[in-house]
């Protein structure tokens, strides 16, 4: 079973807005009926968490190596009747807390942090970019003999951005 075929969006219950059927439902195993299900929905107020959610590989034969860099990077497993989400389809884990789903774990982390990761990733990626226009435009006017040197370029890019 491959992590990227199970969309957290599409998957994970909000139980603070459904409607759970108390007696067909026993928490302390992990088993929840709903008269209402409703979904964590990134796009509404209402329905978003202050969460981001992944599925993490959790594989004791590779040292959990997945699960531990989620933990490094701010990640931390979902808690059966700790935290008030429910994966469908998914299964407490024999330790009884964490909700696994065949190798993989559901982890959270605050979203304001998944949202700071992400930007940082794009302006690391247009600069990088950048960089790599600046020197394709540099091998060019060296091919054709007007050689730019670095510090030239530098007062050059400067007087473009103001």
């Amino acid at each position: 079973m491959s992590v990227y075929l199970l969309n957290p969006v599409k998957c994970v219950i909000d139980l603070k807005r459904s409607l759970l059927d108390e007696a067909a439902s026993n928490p302390d195993k992990g088993e929840y009926r709903f008269k209402k299900k409703a979904y964590i929905n990134y796009l509404t107020k209402d329905g978003r968490p202050p969460y981001w959610f992944t599925w993490e590989r959790y594989d004791q034969f590779n040292g959990y190596r997945e699960y531990r860099n989620a933990l490094v990077q701010g990640y931390s497993p979902v808690i059966n009747k700790i935290d008030p989400y429910v994966p469908e389809g998914a299964l407490l884990h024999a330790d009884g807390d964490k909700w696994t789903f065949d190798d993989v774990v559901l982890m959270k982390c605050p979203l304001v942090d998944e949202l700071r990761r992400r930007k940082e990733s794009k302006d690391i990626s247009e600069s990088q970019r950048l960089g790599r226009q600046i020197e394709a435009f540099q091998s060019d006017a060296a091919s054709q003999g007007a050689e730019i040197k670095q510090d030239e370029m530098d007062k050059l890019l400067e007087s473009f951005q103001g």
